[in-house]
Parts: C-alpha cells; structure tokens; sequence
C-alpha cells in the first residue's frame, strides 16, 4: 500500500528526504531538466508566487520511500492549473500509482475552482517525431489521460517551432475540463497559452513567439480531438476529500466542561 501526501515547504527531515527522491525520479525520467527543477523547486514552495505559478508537489509513498510524484502549477490569477510532472518509478510501473496521483491533482484543481486542468504531451503521430521508437511511450500516455476525457487540442499554433527550433517532438496542449463538460473557450485558450509561454517558458519564448501562437487560435470554443483510444472501464467522478486534505477529530466522550471565572 502506499499514500499520497503534499509537500509544503522544506523545512521538516522527512519533507526534505521526500524532495530528495523526487529529484532522484527526475533524474531517471526527465534527467534533462532535473538539475533545474532541484536548485528551483524549495524557492517555489517557500515563495509560491515568484515564477507566476503555485508550486504543489504530491508524492506517493510507501513507507518513507517516495514510489512516484507530481508538481502542479495553479495559476491562482487566470483560475487554471498546469501539470509540470507526474511520474512513478520504474519498478512501480503498472501499480496504479500514477493514476492515483492523477487523480489527486484533479481532485486539487477542483478544489482551487480551476476551469481547467492543463498539461503538454508529446504527438503520437509518427510524422511528428524525431524518434519513432518513443512513439509507443507517447501513445500509452495519452491512451491513459483519455481515461478522464483529457485529450488534445486541436490548437496547431501551440505547436509553433520556437526561434531555430526543430518542427518534431512538439507537444500537444491537452485540457482536462475536470468533469465540467466544458469546452474550451477561445478567450480562455488564448489566456492559457500565453501564461504557459510567458511563465513557463519565460527563458526560451521572446514576445513575438508568444504573439504568433495565441494569434493563432481562431475557433470558438477551441475543440479536444475526438478519442483516438478505446476507453478503459468507465471512471466515477471522485466526491470524497482526499486523505491529505483531511482534518482529525478527536472525541472524548467523558470530558467534562470546566467553567473557570
């Protein structure tokens, strides 16, 4: 068994061990971005609004093992929240852990009153990629997200190659409407790919970028492609609070009230 709880801020032994292992993760599964995330991630938490985004980090553990994490940015201004990472260990691969994490970053982002949940994925279409052996790792990642109707949007300018960038391997811009039912509108899109480009990526996309991409978004509302994947057994929206949100009450039923005057 293990559990999800949220990390804070830096300050306890057992907060700093987790952080440890969650940059230890990184570094199997995102080693190219891992050392950035380690020197930024404590300043985040402690100073939530410094980089225009919240920073909340939830980990799953087994006893004080960390077997898999996710960072979600909220955007408290524009009402959105971004999801940066989510991984589970190698070895726990299949375990369930990622989609209990999932789940518990959509139980967060419906609890912040989030219009939309948010978060890049890499094409599953061969002509897209550099490298057609991560084509099947791609495809497994959006056939899961699928399973919560967080599919792409059919938003080409989010794609735009960046200034002497290559055209392959750019992400797709998946929404997640949290069980809203809502589509996506234009005015909404557009917020969201500019908040994306200009914090997110505010060290590689110069301002004429950003304004050829949100140029770019012509319909409304901004249409989810149609499922690619064939759906897995039908989810039931969570109503419980999760574990970590939960206070403790306890009751002594043979207390007596003292008045004192």
């Amino acid at each position: 068994m293990f559990r999800i709880r949220r990390i804070f801020d830096d300050t306890l032994p057992d907060n700093r061990r987790a952080l440890a292992d969650v940059t230890a993760l990184l570094r199997t599964r995102f080693a190219a971005v891992a050392d950035k995330v380690e020197a930024e991630l404590p300043t985040r938490l402690r100073d939530p609004l410094r980089h225009g985004f919240r920073s909340i980090v939830f980990v799953a553990e087994k006893r004080t093992t960390v077997e898999g994490f996710a960072i979600l940015l909220h955007a408290p201004d524009h009402g959105f929240a971004y999801l940066d990472f989510i991984s589970a260990s190698v070895q726990t691969s299949g375990r369930g852990i990622g989609a209990a994490l999932y789940e518990r970053v959509r139980d967060e982002a419906r609890r912040l009153d989030c219009f939309g949940l948010f978060f890049e994925c890499l094409p599953d279409e061969p002509a897209q990629l550099a490298d057609a052996s991560v084509l099947e790792d791609n495809r497994r990642r959006l056939r899961f997200y699928e399973r919560w109707n967080a599919r792409p949007l059919e938003m080409p300018s989010y794609q735009t190659p960046l200034p002497d960038g290559t055209a392959l391997d750019l992400p797709f811009l998946v929404y997640d409407d949290l069980d809203r039912g809502a589509e996506l509108a234009r005015k909404r899109a557009v917020l969201v790919a500019r908040t994306i480009c200009e914090r997110r990526y505010a060290s590689i996309c110069p301002p004429e970028y950003v304004e050829k991409v949100v140029r770019g978004i012509k319909a409304d509302p901004v249409p989810r492609r149609p499922p690619h994947y064939k759906s897995a057994t039908p989810r039931v929206a969570s109503t419980a609070l999760p574990e970590d949100a939960q206070v403790a009450l306890f009751v002594n039923e043979k207390h007596d009230i003292h008045h004192v005057r």
